[in-house]
């Protein structure tokens, strides 16, 4: 359990709650007494990342279609870049898009390697535009600082060269970089790196920053 404090910015955990039984059933009620507390990262404050785990449309898809793996259409991609002052582009794939949010989260590192963030009840809000004339194959992130395109595959290795080859589509749309230019500059200043590991479906991002271009670079680029 950690307490969250926005003023600061940071998280504090409070105690650690060793439970008995499962603790993956809905709507299971616990007795607060069985629930021993310990003491954990005594000392520690964590940046704070308010974001969003989960928001996307609709994907092609007859029928129910789990949260749990992310996808071209979004969902529960758990980059903590998706927070205060991001733009997220989302292809669309049924007739009136159909975004839908959840999963709020504080903070989370890259990776979510424990299987969850930290879970937080979020108040958030969103402008949503209809962009015609600009066809993505998977969610684009803006962040005020940088670009960051997804790839997402049960294959570590494949959902790294679907996220390349995402970054790549973006930088060569017509009018901006040749392809060579764009390996290039995802090379020298691109980041590359794991969202999750956890949601079936492991995700990788690539970050451009946008202090790398021409400085009379405009909009999206």
């Amino acid at each position: 359990m950690f307490r969250l404090d926005a003023f600061s910015g940071q998280a504090v955990a409070l105690f650690a709650c060793d439970f008995p039984g499962r603790y993956d059933l809905p709507a299971q009620e616990v007795d607060l007494a069985a629930v021993r507390r310990e003491p954990a990262l005594t000392g520690f404050r964590i940046p704070l990342r308010p974001h969003i785990g989960t928001a996307g449309v609709a994907p092609a898809v007859a029928g129910p279609v789990s949260t749990i793996p992310p996808g071209p259409h979004g969902g529960n991609i758990d980059n903590w870049r998706i927070g205060p002052g991001s733009i997220m582009y989302y292809p669309v794939w049924v007739r009136g898009g159909l975004l839908s949010f959840g999963d709020p989260h504080g903070p989370q590192g890259d990776g979510e390697i424990n299987g969850t963030a930290i879970e937080a009840s979020l108040d958030m809000v969103v402008e949503v535009r209809v962009r015609k004339g600009w066809r993505l194959g998977a969610p684009l992130l803006e962040t005020p600082d940088a670009w960051i395109s997804h790839g997402f595959h049960t294959d570590l290795d494949q959902a790294t060269r679907d996220a390349i080859l995402a970054m790549l589509d973006f930088l060569c749309r017509p009018g901006r970089l040749s392809r060579e230019d764009a390996y290039t500059l995802i090379s020298v200043a691109g980041d590359v790196a794991v969202t999750q590991v956890v949601d079936q479906r492991q995700g990788v991002h690539v970050l451009v920053p946008k202090r790398v271009f021409p400085p009379d670079a405009e909009g999206d680029w």
